[in-house]
């Protein structure tokens, strides 16, 4: 063993102990060292001291005896009278830093034992000993970044082992995937019995997705690593393969630890056992456990999970994250049906951490399906909600909208019939009226827009681009047409016909332009009748179904998600084996293109049926109607709610979209504040005197004293100034230490201007002391920015509200 007092003895001399006698008293403590009797080495060291008063191989020998007895407080200060006798010897302050762990002194002052044998001139194994030690003090209070840095200095003398373990554990702080496969591979195959390789190793193979990691991990655990039972029972919690779970509980049930609350809790979330990890929780909560209650609440936080997030508020009582508070309360409220008490709590966590801010999402949207089936009375909160956030963004146009939606769910279903020019949808309309009244043919009246509604008697009205509409009868609205034609007036802008029919009480026909008329604008008519269509009833041609510019059409129909029936027209002209192909054809064709009939392809003509509605019996025999007719009762107009629900959805969805994307492009992170306060702070920024900056330099005072004790393992490491990763580091410190002061002392509105001054600064020289002139700048920046918004306010914080309602809307209605 080696010992303290034989490092001493090579560079002090025993003259003095000769002299006085005392170095039978040296003899005698070395052999009771030697015979590992550290108590008896004690009492001869300490009459040696007594002898030669201050003696540097007493106090060695006295160091070495009490380290050996466990008497570290009598350690400490003996090595702090040895280190103030030779300040010159680094490992004199290696040995009072570790002395200093072991008796628990606080690691700001073992880090100053450590720092003092940094200088240029001390032994260099005690430096690299003093390095790896300052890195493992920051690595134990979570300051990895400051932990590379004194690693920095190693790796100037070559790549080692030590080194790599502590680039690994700085990896795993960090979770740079890419540091840690390169520290594992220059760790290499841990030592199976030292317990922090193992460690450290297990949690990177973890950390990477690699199976060897739980091998490792139950090595670390038997070997009790600190750490190793939180690292295992996280890799467990998080765990979906069976064998992996069965054979860790194995190994904790052979150590009787499987009981335990941690390991409990992890193996029943592993195992989907909800009432088991309630148990465990509240095992957890009566050992008052706050470290394991607030590991707890993370995993409620990230598995959305309420019945951990209970057990970990029981813990942790009022240090519980206030976010997490509000979001207990917002599930309360949903689970009691308190909807919009639930919509204005979850209201202020829109600027909470991911996980809290992804369980506020997923609890709005479920308040918003909840609306969106509840009926006409959730339908109309969903539509105000919108309707409020178009009106706060100026948007009246989708505030017109949305007051349409409400009056549309009280409307008859509406059901736009479509199809190619000339496929028979007038005269599909015509047989459903039972008159000759919708213009039919290639006439160019086909392509105006007819609207079919009920009436309590037959007429139609035709609306015109200018001048005022007028009403005709049934009978007279063709040679109405031709006469508006023949006059040079042009088409009329819409037909309405109104029929005493009792299914029009609850639907609504739209006869619309073919797709395929030459006009544009009777294809944009088309189209816009899709969009205001509760339901398409597309009419094919029999003899020519399903071609490419119907396929195209058909297209944009599955995109806005518009329910659709399927009809195939003009059937009298196909043999059965005919008509069966094409309907086969049809259905198959829809399919592909993502589509399918509300109810299978129904085969009429419609010609024939018109027919057999004036008086034809043999005409309406072979037209196919009483099959139309049976579908368009039992699956059009007996599902009219249903159908119109989902109408007013899509469309309230489009609205939701829209509004988001306005959200999007308009998002601010300015904070709201009135325009005079603004330009009145502006205004003292603007004109910082020496006065302020001084005193505003003074309140840094404690960050600063900070900044420069990160600074110190680029100062005391031996690190070039010049290099790319210390001048990043202090560069990255200043920005970190020095921005949310200072913009709390400038009482500015955002940080960014504060850190892109200071970024700026440090980019010059990061060494250099914050200066009254870079206060002035960052003073500026903040004038700057409060000038801008007292021109153009926006209140950021009700927009990100608005943003989060319209992010959920658009999810629970898609």
């Amino acid at each position: 063993m080696a010992f303290l007092a034989d490092n001493v003895a090579r560079w002090l001399g025993r003259v003095e102990l000769v002299a006085r006698g005392a170095d039978d008293e040296r003899r005698e403590a070395e052999r009771w060292l030697e015979k590992g009797n550290p108590l008896q080495a004690r009492v001869h060291a300490l009459s040696l001291l007594s002898k030669v008063p201050g003696s540097p191989i007493g106090l060695a020998l006295l160091v070495d005896a009490c380290e050996s007895a466990g008497l570290d407080d009598e350690a400490v200060e003996a090595l702090r009278q040895l280190c103030a006798s030779a300040p010159w010897r680094g490992e004199l302050w290696v040995r009072l830093g570790q002395a200093l762990a072991r008796a628990s002194a606080p690691p700001q002052e073992r880090s100053v034992a450590f720092q003092r044998a940094l200088d240029p001139s001390m032994d260099s194994n005690a430096r690299r000993t003093a390095l790896l030690e300052l890195a493992d003090l920051d690595l134990a209070r979570g300051d990895p970044w400051r932990a590379m840095r004194w690693l920095d200095a190693i790796r100037l003398q070559g790549a080692q082992p030590d080194v790599a373990l502590r680039n690994l554990e700085v990896g795993l702080w960090q979770g740079d995937r890419a540091l840690v496969e390169a520290s594992l591979a220059a760790v290499g195959d841990p030592d199976p019995v030292d317990p922090r390789v193992t460690l450290a190793c297990a949690r990177g193979h973890a950390l990477v997705g690699d199976p060897a990691a739980l091998d490792l991990l139950l090595r670390a655990y038997i070997l009790e690593a600190p750490g190793s039972s939180q690292a295992l029972a996280s890799f467990v919690a998080a765990c979906r393969d069976a064998i992996h779970v069965s054979r860790v509980r194995e190994v904790l049930k052979a150590d009787g630890k499987d009981a335990e609350p941690a390991f409990a809790l992890a193996l029943a979330l592993a195992e989907g056992r909800s009432e088991d990890a309630q148990r465990a929780l509240l095992e957890i909560a009566r050992t008052g456990d706050q470290v394991a209650a607030r590991s707890l609440y993370d995993i409620a936080i990230e598995r959305r999970d309420l019945h951990s997030l209970v057990a970990a508020f029981d813990v942790l009582g009022a240090a519980a994250p206030q976010d997490g508070l509000i979001l207990r309360r917002a599930s309360d409220a949903l689970a009691g049906s308190r909807h919009e008490e639930a919509i204005e709590l979850l209201d202020r966590l829109v600027a909470s951490d991911p996980g809290v801010r992804a369980w506020a999402h997923q609890l709005r949207v479920e308040v918003y399906k909840l609306w969106s089936a509840a009926g006409d009375v959730g339908w109309a909160r969903v539509l105000v909600g919108l309707r409020r956030i178009a009106a706060a963004w100026d948007r009246l146009d989708l505030v017109a909208r949305c007051e349409a939606l409400t009056i549309e769910r009280q409307r008859p279903l509406r059901v736009a019939v479509v199809g190619e020019f000339n496929a028979g949808k007038s005269t599909f309309i015509n047989a459903l009226i039972g008159a000759d009244v919708a213009p039919t043919g290639v006439l160019p009246t086909t392509a105006t827009l007819h609207w079919l509604a009920w009436a309590q008697d037959p007429f139609a009205r035709i609306v015109l681009a200018e001048g005022p509409d007028r009403i005709v009868s049934h009978a007279g609205l063709k040679g109405a047409l031709r006469e508006l034609q023949a006059a040079g007036q042009g088409l009329p802008r819409q037909v309405d016909i109104c029929a005493p029919i009792e299914r029009l009480k609850r639907i609504e026909l739209l006869d619309t332009p073919g797709f395929n008329s030459p006009d544009e604008e009777h294809a944009r008519a088309a189209r816009r009748a899709l969009d205001e269509a509760h339901l398409v009833l597309w009419v094919f041609d029999g003899a020519q179904p399903l071609k490419e510019s119907e396929r195209a059409v058909l297209t944009a129909i599955a995109q806005l998600g518009v329910p659709l029936q399927a009809l195939v027209n003009k059937s009298d002209r196909l043999s059965p084996t005919e008509l069966a192909r094409v309907l086969s054809h049809v259905t198959e064709g829809l399919e592909s293109l993502g589509l399918r009939s509300l109810a299978p392809a129904a085969a009429l003509s419609a010609r024939l049926a018109l027919a057999g509605r004036l008086g034809d019996a043999e005409a309406y025999a072979r037209s196919g109607w009483d099959e139309v007719e049976q579908l368009l009762s039992s699956d059009v107009v007996n599902r009219s709610e249903e159908l119109r629900a989902r109408a007013v959805q899509r469309k309230a969805l489009g609205i939701a979209r829209e509004l988001a994307a306005i959200g999007a492009a308009s998002a601010s992170n300015d904070a709201p504040t009135s325009q005079r306060e603004d330009r009145a702070h502006a205004s003292r920024m603007a004109l910082l005197d020496d006065e302020a900056c001084g005193r505003i330099l003074g309140e840094l005072t404690p960050p600063l004293q900070q900044l420069e004790e990160d600074l110190r393992p680029v100062r005391l490491g031996s690190i070039p100034g010049d290099d790319p990763q210390a001048r990043a580091y202090a560069e990255a410190r200043v920005v970190a230490r020095l921005t949310e002061p200072v913009a709390k002392a400038l009482r500015a509105p955002a940080l960014e201007p504060i850190a892109l001054v200071l970024r700026g600064a440090a980019a010059a020289d990061p060494y250099a002391q914050l200066t009254a002139h870079v206060v002035r700048a960052c003073a500026a920046a903040v004038a700057e920015v409060l000038s801008r918004r007292s021109e153009h306010r926006v209140e950021a914080d009700e927009d990100a509200v608005r943003a989060a309602r319209l992010g959920a809307m658009v999810e629970a209605l898609g």
